[in-house]
């Protein structure tokens, strides 16, 4: 048996999550239910989500209650854990497919709790973020030990990396971190950890991630560029590179599929019918010219992933291009400036035709946009991208990426075969917030990027042969690296 310990996982059944890491870890259970091995995923279930919003005259958050979806859950009775300011009481709900089953922790009491672990990400003091994953961390040891034949214990970033402390010695354990830089890696108090684990430390604060390498027989990076980045941040540490993969069935459309199974059939068509699919939900939203070339970027909505490369590109010349811009993502609801890039993309959209914001972007809609787009931008400040995905769930489909060189894109785009490249392959860990030389980088990837776009566009306008070739060799390259399968492979032996 093998047990994953994460802070989300996306779900159709509970879709509860902030991004990439629950989407990954959704995949990793929808392959692990192929497997005959048992596999079990825990984490917290949070009964007023994330983020979701609406629009008004400008983006509003709404607070959802999601205890509806218990109904469909199965009630696996309660468990009670000790921390210092009073037991928890927790409820065991699971949902299951063949061996592979998702356990949600859903706190019952004290009020303290239940406020803690209300949403995923969200906090409202210290207190509240250290205790959360004190829950989560003693829920699942006080859960684990209750099986028989566990082979291996994987966390998930340092957050779900607290349950190892107890889980070490036991069984065979891993810590994976999916974030590359000293941003990733919180801080908690040590009166803390001494308190409720009995690590006692000489400093006030204490790196998580640092802290757990000493409770990990092994230690995981999720791109090669993530793992050499982790080496300069963790030179102690011997991390070795897992690059992540996507659910070939949740994420290639239906007709891809089919082609994909059993090598018949033409591409182009299922091409046509994944785009037609796209543009049918696009018309939800607004009319648009179905014969432009269709552009997505799809991301949270934060400085990282500079939105502000598209948005720049879309007011300096995105009226006269002859594209659509489609535009998909939400921001961390206490992210203000995220927040400001949804409004402005939001203010696009209602002032030209040939863009569309959607705000309400969902694991639903995203199979819709990803797979049905022509060409996918990937826009990371160089550095700050752990792996990320949408560009393998787009590839798989024949879309092509035009990517700034970060993550996992070095190790599966092929400038001008499978994609496109622009910008700098940065090695160090640049402050995106206060860094002079961050504004310098962005400047000259920038020019990099539009000049790339300009190129992409054109030339597919007048070689429709050559786009078409681009598609095909995404497709072909692409099913060959991204499946989620190889990813399980190397956890489940």
């Amino acid at each position: 048996m093998i047990i994953s310990i994460t802070p989300e996982i996306a779900t159709d059944e509970v879709p509860i999550y902030a991004g990439g890491l629950g989407i990954l870890e959704g995949d990793k259970y929808l392959e692990a239910s192929k497997y005959n091995e048992k596999y079990v995923v825990l984490t917290l279930f949070y009964p007023n989500g994330h983020s979701r919003y609406y629009v008004n005259n400008e983006i509003r958050e709404e607070v959802v209650d999601y205890s509806y979806l218990e109904e469909n859950m199965v009630n696996e009775g309660d468990i009670e854990i000790q921390a210092r300011p009073g037991n928890v009481k927790l409820k065991v709900l699971s949902i299951a497919r063949g061996n592979a089953k998702v356990v949600y922790f859903k706190t019952i009491s004290p009020d303290w709790a239940v406020r803690a672990t209300s949403r995923l990400y969200v906090e409202d003091s210290k207190f509240d973020y250290e205790y959360k994953y004190i829950i989560l961390a003693k829920a699942s040891e006080e859960y684990v030990k209750k099986l028989d034949n566990v082979k291996a214990v994987y966390a998930h970033e340092s957050l779900a990396g607290l349950a190892l402390i107890g889980l070490y010695g036991k069984y065979e354990t891993h810590l994976v971190t999916h974030t590359p830089g000293p941003w990733g890696h919180p801080y908690f108090s040590s009166r803390t950890l001494r308190e409720e684990f009995g690590i006692h430390v000489d400093v006030e604060d204490v790196m998580l991630t640092k802290l757990l390498l000493n409770y990990s027989n092994y230690f995981h990076t999720v791109s090669v560029k993530h793992n050499d980045l982790t080496k300069i941040m963790f030179p102690e540490s011997s991390p070795s590179p897992l690059t992540n993969g996507v659910s070939f069935d949740r994420w290639m459309h239906e007709e891809v599929k089919k082609i994909y199974n059993t090598g018949k059939g033409s591409f182009g068509e299922a091409r046509v019918k994944a785009r037609n699919d796209l543009l049918s939900l696009l018309r939800k939203y607004k009319e648009i010219d179905q014969d432009k070339l269709i552009v997505v970027w799809a991301r949270r909505m934060t400085r990282y992933k500079r939105p502000y490369f598209v948005s720049r590109l879309i007011r300096e010349m995105g009226k006269d291009l002859n594209v659509v811009f489609v535009i998909a993502g939400k921001a961390h609801p206490r992210d203000a400036e995220g927040i400001v890039y949804m409004n402005e993309f939001n203010w696009l959209s209602k002032e030209l035709k040939n863009v569309i914001y959607i705000h309400d972007y969902s694991l639903t809609n995203a199979k819709y946009i990803l797979s049905g787009g022509d060409l996918l931008l990937f826009t990371p400040f160089s550095g700050w991208e752990a792996c990320g995905t949408s560009y393998m769930k787009a590839g798989i489909n024949g879309v092509p990426t035009l990517s700034s060189k970060d993550g996992g894109t070095l190790e599966i785009i092929k400038d001008g075969y499978n994609g496109y490249f622009f910008g700098e392959d940065i090695r160090e860990f640049v402050d995106i917030y206060n860094s002079p030389k961050a504004k310098e980088i962005d400047s000259r990837d920038y020019v990099d990027f539009v000049n790339k776009f300009l190129y992409i566009i054109n030339k597919a306008e007048s070689d429709r042969d050559w786009f078409k070739n681009l598609s095909e060799n995404t497709f072909s390259s692409f099913i060959k690296f991204c499946d989620i399968k190889r990813v399980m492979d190397k956890v489940i032996t």
